[in-house]
């Protein structure tokens, strides 16, 4: 910029130089003798700065050209650049969104799009016989209620690369739905078909996602002729899954549900006890409230699991010696719609969810998660929150040292009206005083 502005000064000073002495040339051209005695001398005075005037404006010139070349050529190469970068991400693009469009993307399996596609595609006689296995994975909401959804996903992905191990390159594998699985399999007869499910049988008996066996119910049908129509086939397939899933679901939900027993009594300090000592005061206590005989058994079934929504929350938070802070104390308080959402999932213990879910809710509508308030609570939540909590209080937790039973006593009394209901702690207390004097 600085050497611009210097030659730009340079030129003007040539040019006045030169404008000056043309005038006076002007004044002297009349008197001949000064022009005849002396032409030698206007080239002299004038030729000089007129050819350095000139060649500064030929470098000027010359140099602002070869700057432009230099800066229209760099231009060039970075918008060569800049266009080979956008059309590979244009063409990368391209190819994500053509992936996306034919592929589920948490299994990287092909999705229903897809499978229909191909379902036409194979449906000719050059592909016959043409084979369709459906396979659903069992227990998959129970798996995401227990353990999350993240335990559901894992789920899957296991199954779809158990898919991949035992079928082949050719085959057409599709996620088609939340826990459906499509697998078509041409020129492929029902005898091969059969050999490849026993195989993919076999494999998954075998096979645990953490805490879980996986459980697969599968079906299949075969095309072995072009007047047979291929959803016909398809209805077929799905209708040997289904019966085959109705068979086997009531059992890998009750398997599953009792490893989550199993796994909260195992991993929880003091909770299968707890569970164990609150199940026994019901058996006990039950009478006292006027129960029916159904009513006294969905309390001590209701007593037996309350806490198995505990499997949701973090071990270590549940263990926590100190005092809970605020975001550690609402991620507890999620274990009763955890339970309620794990025993909901089994039809045994569907009577009881709706206990277990109400069984932390405060008589003054201060509890959780729902705030309900007196006569809102079911009778038999109200009547487990007692024995809970009378039981919390006379045994050593991780996080208290526990009550004798006359300061346990003096506990349900002051928080009587608040926490639990008014009707039913004065015939618990008598229970106890007469327990006490036998």
């Amino acid at each position: 910029m600085v050497r611009r502005r210097i030659l730009a000064v340079m030129t003007t000073v040539l040019i006045l130089i030169l404008v000056n002495r043309s005038l006076r040339m002007i004044v002297l051209a009349g008197q001949d003798s000064f022009v005849q005695q002396d032409r030698t001398m206007f080239f002299s005075i004038y030729g000089m700065p007129l050819m350095i005037a000139v060649l500064v404006i030929v470098l000027m010139l010359l140099l602002r050209s070869i700057r432009q070349q230099k800066r229209l050529g760099l231009l060039l190469k970075k918008s060569e650049m800049d266009y080979q970068q956008l059309f590979d991400k244009m063409h990368n693009s391209e190819r994500e969104i053509h992936f996306l469009s034919n592929h589920d993307q948490l299994t990287g399996l092909h999705n229903r799009r897809y499978m229909e596609e191909q379902l036409n595609v194979l449906d000719v006689p050059g592909h016959l016989p043409l084979s369709i296995i459906m396979a659903d994975v069992n227990g998959l909401k129970l798996a995401n209620d227990a353990f999350g959804h993240n335990m559901g996903d894992h789920l899957l992905r296991q199954s779809a690369d158990i898919f991949k191990s035992i079928f082949r390159k050719d085959d057409i594998i599709a996620r088609i739905g939340g826990d459906e699985f499509v697998i078509l399999l041409p020129n492929t007869s029902r005898n091969i078909t059969l050999t490849m499910v026993e195989r993919l049988k076999h494999k998954i008996k075998g096979t645990y996602v953490g805490p879980i066996q996986l459980s697969i119910s599968v079906g299949d049908a075969t095309k072995n002729s072009v007047s047979e129509e291929i959803p016909h086939i398809y209805k077929k397939a799905e209708d040997a899954m289904y019966r085959q899933k109705l068979m086997e679901s009531h059992q890998v939900r009750a398997n599953m549900i009792h490893h989550v027993f199993d796994k909260v009594a195992h991993d929880y300090m003091d909770v299968d006890d707890h569970q164990n000592r609150v199940t026994e005061l019901a058996a006990k206590s039950a009478g006292l409230f006027g129960l029916s005989l159904q009513q006294s058994q969905l309390l001590k079934e209701a007593a037996r699991y309350h806490d198995v929504g505990l499997i949701a929350v973090d071990r270590e938070l549940a263990n926590k010696p100190g005092a809970l802070h605020d975001d550690e104390r609402v991620e507890i308080h999620r274990h009763s719609e955890c339970g309620f959402r794990i025993l909901s999932a089994v039809p045994e213990y569907n009577d009881i969810a709706d206990i277990v879910l109400a069984h932390h809710e405060w008589y003054d509508g201060t509890g959780y998660p729902r705030n309900l308030r007196g006569d809102e609570i079911p009778l038999l939540s109200r009547i487990l929150t007692i024995l809970d909590a009378y039981d919390a209080m006379t045994h050593d937790r991780i996080y208290k040292l526990k009550y004798n039973k006359k300061e346990a006593i003096n506990e349900l009394t002051r928080c009587s009206g608040k926490q639990f209901d008014p009707e039913l702690i004065p015939v618990f207390i008598d229970y106890l005083n007469q327990t006490q004097k036998n």
